[in-house]
C-alpha cells in the first residue's frame, strides 16, 4: 500500500470510525499548528498536545457511555474472543457494582426513615432514643411487620395528624 493511500485510509478511518468531535479537534489542531508555525514560536508541540487532549476527551466520553473495552489497533479474528471476554467480564463487574450501590442507597434510605420515625416517637411520647427504638421493634414483632414498615406507618400517621 502506498504511503499516500495509507495516510488517506488512516484519516478516513479516524473521521468515520470515531466521534466527529475527535476529528474536529484534530482539524482545529492542524489550523492552530499552521498559525503558530507562521509566528516566531516553535510549533512542534501543538499536535502532540492536541492529540493527547482529543484522545483523553474521546476516552472519557466512551467510559461515560459504558464502553468496556477500547480497541486502538485493528481487530483481528484472533483478538476478537479475548476482547469480548474482557468486555463481558467488565460489564458483569460493573452491573454487580451498580446493584451493590443501589442496595446501599436503599438501605440508607430505610435507615433514614427509621431514624425519622424514632424522632417522631421521641418527640410525641417524650422517650429517649433507645426506648423509642425498642418500642418500634416491639410493635414490629407484635404485628409481624418489618421495622421499616412500622417506621413508614409512624411517619404517615405523623404527617396525617400534623
Amino acid at each position: 500500500m502506498s504511503t499516500a493511500k495509507a495516510f488517506g485510509r488512516f484519516w478516513w478511518d479516524f473521521v468515520v470510525g470515531d466521534d466527529w468531535r475527535a476529528a474536529a479537534g484534530v482539524i482545529v489542531a492542524i489550523g492552530v499548528t499552521a498559525a503558530v508555525a507562521r509566528s516566531s514560536v516553535s510549533a512542534w508541540w501543538v499536535m502532540p498536545v492536541a492529540v493527547a487532549l482529543v484522545l483523553y476527551a474521546s476516552l472519557r466520553r466512551a467510559i461515560r457511555a459504558g464502553v468496556s473495552s477500547y480497541v486502538v489497533a485493528g481487530l483481528t479474528p484472533a483478538r476478537l474472543l479475548p476482547v469480548l471476554n474482557v468486555a463481558i467480564a467488565r460489564f458483569e463487574a460493573d452491573a454487580e457494582l451498580r446493584a451493590e450501590l443501589d442496595g446501599a442507597r436503599a438501605e440508607l434510605a430505610q435507615r433514614k426513615r427509621i431514624e425519622r420515625a424514632k424522632g417522631i416517637l421521641m418527640r410525641a411520647r417524650k422517650l429517649d432514643e433507645a426506648a423509642a427504638y425498642a418500642q418500634m421493634r416491639r410493635l414490629a414483632m407484635d404485628r409481624n411487620l418489618k421495622l421499616i414498615e412500622v417506621a413508614d406507618r409512624i411517619i404517615d400517621a405523623d404527617e396525617l395528624l400534623s
